[in-house]
């Protein structure tokens, strides 16, 4: 049974039922967010700026957007705390992440989006359903890593930066860019690549630092454009763009 969950009630911990309501600017009591129920952040989640919401236990939800935010609001997470989405997430330019605990995406349905609306990511994201895909349609900057376990991700933002990007294993999976400058800082590795389909597109793969080299297992695709750290110079090769 699925159903619509809204943030109500100012700040507070994501496991705390008094902030969910069945509707928008509802009375709070109602159920926590669960794997099949979509989480909605906006214009009533708040009575003032910076209010924040600590996801303080594992948690799951499908689709969680805080596009209909008015307000300047936090959401953050300690390491040790796991968020699962079954569906999209779809950040706001009004919203602070401070997740630090790892992402998984889990849907195994088609057409999931990812927006992050110029917020910088420091948690690590996990694909993890075989049946599941899932677009990047905005600019994309993590400070941690990218794992593809399975399934299908394409990757159609103008920029996309990561730590480490990881698609090596041997579970069903694709992986598919258009024309996107990829910054790599620490390391690239589809060197496992049973069951993988990859496409460079016309994209870029930039690498920022000597780890970025170092740890290059190219899986022997073929890629449109690569420029390591080591030939990286300010008036030519691209150092970085995030």
């Amino acid at each position: 049974f699925a159903a619509d969950r809204y943030w109500v009630g100012g700040s507070g911990n994501w496991s705390d039922a008094k902030h969910w309501s069945g509707q928008s600017g509802g009375k709070g009591g109602s159920q926590i967010p669960a794997q099949n129920d979509d989480v909605y952040f906006d214009a009533n989640s708040f009575s003032s700026e910076n209010q924040f919401v600590l996801v303080d236990k594992d948690a799951s939800c499908r689709t969680v957007s805080f596009e209909q935010l008015d307000k300047k609001a936090i959401i953050a997470s300690s390491e040790n705390i796991r968020l699962y989405i079954y569906g999209s997430l779809k950040l706001s330019q009004n919203l602070t992440l401070g997740l630090h605990g790892p992402v998984h995406f889990r849907s195994a349905a088609k057409n999931n989006l990812i927006l992050s609306f110029g917020n910088i990511l420091f948690c690590d994201i996990y694909f993890e359903n075989a049946r599941g895909s899932w677009e990047v349609k905005d600019n994309f900057n993590s400070y941690a890593n990218v794992i593809l376990s399975e399934g299908n991700l394409k990757v159609s933002c103008d920029q996309f930066a990561s730590d480490y990007f990881v698609g090596s294993g041997t579970k069903t999976r694709s992986l598919v860019f258009s024309d996107t400058k990829i910054q790599i800082r620490k390391g690239w590795d589809l060197k496992e690549k049973q069951n993988l389909f990859f496409d460079a597109g016309k994209s870029e793969l930039v690498f920022t630092s000597k780890e970025a080299d170092d740890n290059f297992n190219s899986g022997n695709f073929k890629y449109n454009d690569i420029n390591l750290f080591a030939a990286c110079t300010p008036s030519g090769n691209p150092c970085a763009f995030f």
